[in-house]
């Protein structure tokens, strides 16, 4: 049975957008880290909603910091 994970995870969490960022599929992410590929799926989606509520006001487009992360700019 895979892991789910706790309030005291954050590594946990961190490795799971690493991996994401890189290009890792949800299942790839879950075999890797034991974790279960709903719980994979939550802290891609929780991840996304916080980077989204930041923008850079003065970029073309007001490109979120989640487009300028996937787009390789950091």
């Amino acid at each position: 049975m895979r892991q789910r994970l706790s309030n005291n995870t954050h590594n946990s969490q961190k490795s799971v957008i690493k991996y994401y960022i890189n290009g890792l599929s949800r299942s790839e992410i879950s075999e890797i880290t034991g974790i279960s590929t709903g719980t994979v799926s939550n802290v891609i989606k929780n991840w996304k909603e916080t980077i989204n509520r930041y923008t850079f006001r003065n970029s073309p487009g007001q490109k979120t910091v989640y487009q300028r992360i996937i787009k390789g700019v950091f």
